[in-house]
């Protein structure tokens, strides 16, 4: 079976929505990683037995047959997956049911990439804070992205707010929304779009606790490391010549995980000097770079060309760096 034939029969499970306002639907986090394309879309919603579109990017269109040119079983292990999502949502006998009013903020297109979330995010904030229902519901949001952007939901939601969908665990919502969901909304974060939201979060509280005249003024190194390569975003090896060199030079290495994301967001935003490359972690914290800084991006234009003043540079090395640090 080719993969126009399979998106086919997998339509036979799916019904159309836009913005969804109702009961009785059941959600479900499924992760089954085989690699990491397959691994995307672990969220799916069923009402009446059928699959929600708007609940899942790849539902929605063959979106697969433009990032997979050739008849690969990643195509249909993505879609295997989802399907064994729905199997487990039709035959899970201990469902954990939601009585409160809710809104679905689950990333749809996939749960690795922050960046993506906060892209869903930001636009449900902007969507329904006019309409005064984020104060009234409980917000519904996979855990393994919440864990890792919660000091940023923790701006505009209370903890209590959250609903964490715990991965392979069923879930009935009793008054749920879930919004339409297009590809702008979830893969697409725009600077300018967003830029009233970014411009809150970096004058918040939680962000604004960090101010301190020695995480100002930073020249930094931002890059993708090398051991994690997919779609053809390049990693670079920091060899011992770059450590050294930077060390040397005040030049401070960012490793995300090595900081509370409102810090790293207060360093960015007041950074001098900053050398970043494609890759799902700059790609989150691009948008919140001091756009009024020195800005320096490894690799052929890509994320944000159109907003960031960027000065590219075709390789990375010890040589680059020191073309663009040294001046």
């Amino acid at each position: 079976m080719n993969k126009s034939d399979y998106h086919k029969q997998m339509l036979k499970y799916i019904k159309s929505y836009e913005e969804y306002k109702g009961g009785d639907v059941l959600i479900r986090h499924h992760k089954n990683i085989q690699n990491k394309i397959t691994s995307f879309n672990p969220v799916i919603a069923v009402k009446d037995g059928y699959m929600m579109r708007n609940s899942n990017y790849y539902l929605s269109k063959n979106v697969m047959a433009s990032r997979i040119k050739s008849e690969s079983e990643d195509f249909f292990k993505i879609y295997e997956n989802i399907r064994k999502n729905y199997n487990g949502i039709l035959t899970d006998k201990n469902i954990t049911v939601i009585d409160d009013e809710t809104l679905y903020m689950c990333n749809a297109h996939n749960d690795s990439n922050i960046g993506h979330s906060l892209s869903m995010i930001f636009t449900m904030i902007e969507k329904y804070n006019d309409k005064n229902i984020l104060e009234n519901v409980k917000i519904v949001i996979q855990d393994s992205t919440y864990q890792n952007i919660i000091n940023i939901l923790l701006i505009f939601f209370n903890e209590n707010q959250l609903i964490l969908l715990e991965e392979n665990k069923s879930y009935l919502f009793k008054k749920i929304i879930i919004p339409s969901q297009t590809q702008n909304d979830m893969i697409s974060i725009s600077i300018s779009k967003h830029r009233k939201i970014i411009n809150s979060i970096c004058e918040s509280e939680n962000v604004q606790k960090y101010k301190h005249k020695e995480l100002e003024n930073k020249k930094i190194l931002f890059v993708k490391h090398l051991n994690n390569n997919i779609f053809g975003c390049v990693g670079y090896e920091i060899t011992e010549e770059i450590y050294k060199y930077c060390l040397e030079n005040d030049i401070v290495i960012i490793k995300p995980e090595d900081y509370d994301i409102c810090e790293l967001i207060y360093i960015l935003s007041k950074a001098s000097i900053i050398v970043t490359s494609p890759g799902a972690v700059s790609y989150t914290h691009m948008m919140f770079f001091n756009l009024e800084g020195d800005l320096h991006f490894i690799g052929k234009e890509y994320y944000y060309s159109n907003e960031i003043n960027f000065k590219y540079h075709e390789y990375f090395g010890l040589e680059t760096l020191k073309k663009i640090y040294d001046k």
